[in-house]
């Protein structure tokens, strides 16, 4: 069936990468970013990237396994680069309007900033169970996840707050 459908393994493989990134990508277009506030919208980009990565862990396993192979596929997907944009767009209205607005102090990358949010909302899903036995903690319970997520939102929005001067 594979091979009628899809050609081969290789194709399935990257058909099945690319509905991963897109359905990403789709749910992070319809949070409707534009229309919040800066503060409320980037605390809203955060919360959803927290959860769909809680939630979702299909797609966790997905982009690890394709980081172990050096992205060997992904490149072979233009499409996840391209859908990107609309993303990196959205963060930097809500960093450009945050900033003019006073909400948000920092000149920051785009990209650079999303590497952050992704990094907080999935180290303790990656390496949950390492940091459970290091901390003797269940770092999957509903309570510690709770007060996870309040914590990386708290992180993001403080640092976007922060008057730096460097």
């Amino acid at each position: 069936m594979i091979y009628r459908y899809f050609g081969g393994k290789e194709e399935l493989y990257l058909t099945a990468l690319a509905d991963t990134y897109a359905g990403i990508r789709v749910l992070e277009r319809q949070l409707d970013l534009g229309a919040l506030p800066p503060a409320d919208g980037m605390r809203r980009l955060v919360e959803f990237t927290f959860d769909y990565l809680r939630d979702n862990p299909q797609f966790v396993a997905m982009i690890r396994n394709e980081n172990m192979a050096h992205g060997r596929f992904v490149r072979n997907l233009p499409a996840v680069s391209d859908s990107a944009l609309p993303l990196v767009e959205t963060i930097e209205d809500l960093l450009r309007r945050g900033r003019a607005s006073g909400d948000f102090r920092i000149e920051i990358d785009p990209p650079q900033l999303y590497v952050t949010i992704r990094s907080l909302c999935i180290i303790h899903l990656a390496q949950r169970d390492t940091l459970s036995v290091m901390f003797k903690r269940d770092l999957g319970a509903p309570d510690w996840l709770a007060a996870r997520r309040v914590h990386v939102v708290d992180v993001v929005l403080t640092f976007l707050m922060a008057d730096r001067t460097r």
